[in-house]
């Protein structure tokens, strides 16, 4: 038994340990000076103690100093000049890939956490071959925007093998309507010749008199339509598993979250504090004769005046990067001028910024929260499940079956929703309620910039017209011109489309939407439609009725019609997109400036603010909305065009593969994601990518009558109907909901870990992203974070810690050498 309180002589073994270390720490430990200086106490059980407290520092490790994040507390984003290790970490921590968990476990965690956006450096590096579900910390709408480029290109593939291949196929052997160039010379007055080359033959003019296997193709386009119909079904069922997977490995603040809407303000809140008064009334009230545990409530406000504060204190940086750069030149400052007097405004608006965030956290100032709450609150409940349970209880069609009046408060029925994303809310846009009537406008503007597009491009192509009147033969340099002329007008189409789609985002950031989902919609929206019009619709109506030029058949397949224009801008469109999408432009003028940013901060003359060197040194952001908007039009055009030249089906599949390729090297390598995306946006994407099936009809019909002159539509179009009413009815019924009641998805298991056991694992949350509570919100995660540092450093130290009655309270057995306790054990086993 071990006998407490008993002080025992250092033994030999101590002694040696001591000497050990004195051989390897000179400094802070014993030496064998002062031993022999403690030696001589007449307090012997004193000197013990002292020397096995000794004993005992040497066997723990150095207690860390407590280690304040990088920029923590002195952290300021306006600071002149910038630190550009900071640049650099934020840099690290913007890059594209999931958080790397056991490098964080072998590294210091809040050491890896960016100042700026509290994000960490630790990630895993993905590359081309990493499974897509590795994107699903940016939100569903990641992976499953690749899982749209692959069906597009599944849904190009179906295409032709159910009827382009036919088409293609006897296009090439069958028909003999193009003849050869000679014959094309002598027969050029003719009502239906064209001449015979490498687009022509491949076009269905080429077997315009094959009736029979004209007829045929529309049996097999009525049969396309069917299987892409159910190609669609089952890319809604692949979105709904893919949405499910994601939700179980990406846990976020969403997950706990429920949006309430139609909140009123009240008067006389309790204890004067209208998030409390809330907090109460829904922890009372969510579930009848329950009690519901409330995490956390982040209210929305108008940020008018926060965002004119914030405007004025960025003109007066400005002012301090100027007069600071002039004093460096100059050697003094400008006259009236001075970083001094400069630092002092920028205190007051700092204050006011600091002042009007504090009453937005606490919300408990009557005249602010009065005048500029919008009425939405994100609610984060403790229990996922009950949060998951509570959102579909209070669904529009529950309530009404249910009740009438359960959530009355302060004499306004409240709503109750799934919420988006932290990061896909537009805070600012919250407070505004015209959105519909701001995007109706913008439609009718477009309508009026789609008309001038019109008249351009029926210039153009009067143009091209003149130069094939010119002479009655067809003759080497006339064809090489309209060949040119072809691919001009294509060239200038593309860049026309890139013009409409820079005024489509202006005109979708003037509707002023409350979520970035419903921003990318209504932009993507915008942008296919205008670009497919213009590259389809516009140039078939101006070739086909505003010029003349002969029969329908001679302007779709004579020299510098329809099939060679249409052939050149799929072609060009293809090389122009993917060439500059390799060349990385925005990444070229990225490292350009980052060059001459890095060297300047190296000589002490960078003078722009800590904010705005991190943004040069972020890689440029993914721009989703080119890239569904442009795949879009693709098969759009694709879908308009493939009846009358099937071979740009093939073309278009490669197309949509290389696509597939770039983008997703971009976006790994090259590019950054700020704000995550959800799989509304895919949702919305695939109702748009469904008029494809009736644009698809469209061409039949169109080109039936325009190519084999069938104007009467009789008893031989039958099939072509029986597809538009296929078409017609996909697109009206709610194929998504008809999806959920034919294919069952299990949902996602609610997270087990209650909100605050999981809060500081979130990659964001509401009160992070709110710009009203941002700067409070982020330093209390930060300082949670240092909390969490310090007891994990304390439950360190207990563990390594060894009891000093290890070395002190020793009985006598445990200080016996090795040969006596060896002679003990072969005493009581003498066998």
């Amino acid at each position: 038994m071990i006998k407490k309180n008993r002080v025992v002589p250092l033994t030999s073994e101590h002694n040696k340990l001591i000497a050990q270390n004195d051989s390897n720490k000179s400094s802070d430990d014993l030496t064998s000076a002062n031993y022999n200086q403690i030696a001589k106490k007449d307090d012997i059980e004193e000197q013990q103690k002292v020397v096995a407290e000794k004993i005992k520092s040497m066997l723990l490790p150095p207690r860390s100093s407590q280690v304040n994040l990088p920029g923590q507390n002195e952290f300021d984003k306006d600071q002149i000049p910038p630190n550009l290790d900071i640049a650099l970490k934020h840099q690290k921590a913007s890059k594209v890939g999931p958080i790397d968990l056991l490098q964080m476990s072998s590294q210091d965690e809040k050491e890896g956490l960016c100042p700026c956006c509290t994000k960490t450096i630790y990630r895993s590096k993905l590359s081309l071959s990493s499974d897509n579900s590795q994107l699903s910390y940016l939100g569903a709408g990641f992976p499953l925007y690749f899982g749209f480029t692959k069906f597009s290109i599944f849904l190009t593939l179906m295409l032709f093998l159910t009827s382009g291949f036919f088409n293609l196929f006897t296009n090439i052997y069958y028909g003999d309507q193009c003849s050869n160039s000679y014959q094309a010379k002598q027969a050029v007055d003719y009502k239906y010749t064209c001449q015979s080359n490498w687009i022509t033959i491949l076009t269905v003019g080429n077997k315009k008199n094959e009736t029979t296997l004209l007829q045929i193709q529309d049996i097999l386009n009525m049969a396309t339509v069917c299987v892409v119909v159910l190609c669609f079904q089952y890319f809604r069922y692949y979105i709904r598993k893919i949405d499910t997977v994601t939700d179980i490995i990406d846990i976020s603040a969403e997950d706990y979250t429920m949006l309430v809407k139609e909140i009123p303000v009240i008067q006389n809140p309790t204890s004067g504090n209208y998030l409390e008064d809330l907090k109460i009334f829904l922890q009372q009230n969510l579930i009848e004769n329950a009690y519901t545990s409330v995490s956390k409530i982040n209210f929305s406000y108008n940020l008018v005046e926060f965002k004119a504060i914030q405007k004025k204190k960025d003109a007066i940086i400005q002012q301090k990067k100027a007069a600071v750069k002039y004093r460096y030149v100059h050697g003094e400052y400008q006259t009236g001028q001075s970083a001094y007097k400069l630092d002092k405004e920028l205190e007051v608006m700092e204050s006011e910024l600091t002042s009007l965030s504090k009453k937005f956290y606490d919300s408990n100032d009557a005249e602010i929260f009065s005048s500029k709450f919008t009425g939405w609150a994100f609610v984060s409940l403790e229990s996922a499940k009950e949060k998951d349970q509570i959102i579909d209880f209070y669904k529009p069609f529950h309530r009404i079956l249910r009740f009438s009046k359960k959530l009355n408060y302060g004499g306004k029925q409240l709503q109750i929703q799934k919420p988006p994303a932290p990061s896909d809310v537009f805070w600012e846009n919250l407070h505004i309620h015209s959105q519909n009537l701001r995007q109706i406008f913008m439609y009718i503007i477009l309508v009026g910039l789609l008309t001038g597009c019109f008249f351009v491009v029926n210039q153009i192509l009067k143009q091209q017209q003149t130069i094939k009147n010119n002479k009655t033969v067809y003759v080497y340099d006339t064809e090489v011109t309209l060949q040119i002329v072809g691919i001009v007008i294509s060239v200038i189409i593309n860049v026309m489309n890139l013009i409409l789609k820079e005024l489509c985002i202006l005109f979708t950031n003037l509707e002023k939407q409350k979520t970035r989902s419903e921003y990318y919609i209504s932009a993507i929206q915008k942008i296919s439609l205008t670009q497919f019009t213009v590259s389809a619709l516009i140039i078939f109506g101006n070739q086909m009725f505003y010029l003349d030029g002969g029969s329908y058949f001679q302007k779709i397949f004579d020299k510098g019609g329809l099939v060679y224009n249409i052939q050149y801008v799929f072609i060009t469109s293809t090389i122009m997109g993917s060439f500059l999408q390799f060349l990385n432009i925005p990444g070229i003028f990225k490292a350009i400036k980052r060059y001459f940013a890095k060297n300047s901060c190296q000589n002490q003359t960078n003078y722009s603010t800590q904010q705005q060197l991190n943004q040069i040194f972020e890689d440029p952001e993914f721009d989703i909305i080119l890239k569904y908007s442009r795949q879009l039009k693709t098969i759009f055009l694709m879908a308009f065009y493939a009846p009358i030249i099937p071979a740009c089906l093939p073309w278009v599949a490669l197309t949509l593969l290389l696509n597939y390729i770039l983008d997703k090297y971009e976006l790994v390598y090259r590019r950054i994601v700020k704000y995550n995306i959800s799989n509304e946006i895919t949702i919305e994407m695939t109702e748009l990518l469904e008029l494809a099936i009736i644009i698809f009809c469209a061409g039949n019909i169109f080109f039936s009558i325009f190519v084999i002159g069938n104007n009467n539509l009789g008893i031989d179009s039958i099939y072509q109907f029986i597809a538009c009413g296929i078409g017609l009815i996909n697109a009206v019924l709610p194929m998504q909901k008809i999806n959920q009641k034919l294919f069952k998805v299990a949902d996602a298991p609610p997270n087990e870990q209650s909100y605050f056991q999981i809060e500081d694992k979130f990659n964001t949350d509401y009160e992070r992203e709110n710009p009203a509570t941002k700067q409070i919100a982020k330093q209390k995660f930060l300082d949670r974070l240092m909390q969490v540092k310090q007891k994990d450093d304390n439950k360190v130290q207990q563990n390594l810690r060894i009891p000093l009655s290890n070395l002190t309270n020793i009985n006598e057995q445990s200080v016996d050498q090795p040969s006596t306790r060896r002679r003990r054990r072969q005493q009581n086993n003498p066998n």
